[in-house]
């Protein structure tokens, strides 16, 4: 595949935290390229590094060394930000990306459909008629709209989280270990969403312990140990 088509392209980023006089490498010299709407699971085990790559791939924090790439737009090289203020970092963010997290952070005296419309809220954007609707039947919660989170079992929690994320159309969405907090049945109805929304053109990038629910629906699983990738290979779906 020509470079060009790749929309992330991570080369020998690295991050290293001192404490006292050792250096901790959480991510050592690590470059993979990530291609539009492609369903990536990045896995495991606890201390691998799987959490502070992608942080580092959705600027959500800086490598010590390295080159980041993002829609061809040069955003770390040699672990030195290009010029870029904390705040076109964080516009980076908003245009590119949506997060999904182990908890779910949803605000408990809001609706589900006030909680997902909150990024819109934030970027200053007006919500269109049956926009949120819409991001509702996608992930399966029409009729959840008024319902409060409590009244929501973990997985639709998890849902919400998601639509919260798609809500402002994001070319990219990162998903930190999104199952953590579910039982089985819920955290394969979490990855077969990533799935359909993978196939719809949206790059998913998660990262998860588990590995055959990764085989199961990924599209190329990542695997991470000490910081560096130590194998790459397709996913069965």
């Amino acid at each position: 595949m020509n470079n060009d088509q790749f929309i992330i392209k991570a080369e020998s980023l690295t991050k290293v935290y001192k404490m006292g006089r050792e250096e901790i490498h959480a991510v050592a010299d690590v470059s993979v390229n990530i291609e539009k709407g492609k369903f990536y699971s990045f896995v495991g085990p606890s201390g691998s590094g799987k959490s502070t790559l992608l942080n580092l791939l959705g600027v959500l924090d800086s490598p010590s060394r390295g080159r980041l790439t993002i829609f061809e737009e040069e955003i770390y090289n040699g672990g030195k930000k290009r010029n870029l203020s904390q705040g076109t970092l964080t516009a980076i963010r908003r245009k590119y990306f949506g997060f999904v997290f182990q908890n779910f952070y949803l605000l408990p005296t809001l609706t589900v459909s006030e909680n997902i419309s909150l990024p819109l809220l934030f970027l200053k954007k007006k919500t269109e008629p049956g926009q949120i609707l819409n991001v509702l039947q996608k992930l399966g919660l029409e009729g959840r709209g008024r319902h409060l989170p409590s009244q929501l079992s973990g997985g639709e929690m998890q849902r919400v989280a998601i639509g919260r994320a798609l809500v402002a159309n994001p070319q990219i969405i990162i998903a930190d270990e999104p199952t953590g907090n579910l039982d089985s049945k819920n955290a394969a109805m979490v990855f077969e969403v990533f799935k359909k929304l993978s196939q719809e053109g949206i790059t998913v990038l998660t990262a998860t312990h588990d590995v055959q629910l990764a085989q199961t629906c990924s599209d190329k699983i990542i695997r991470l140990k000490d910081g560096k990738i130590v194998e790459g290979e397709a996913g069965i779906c």
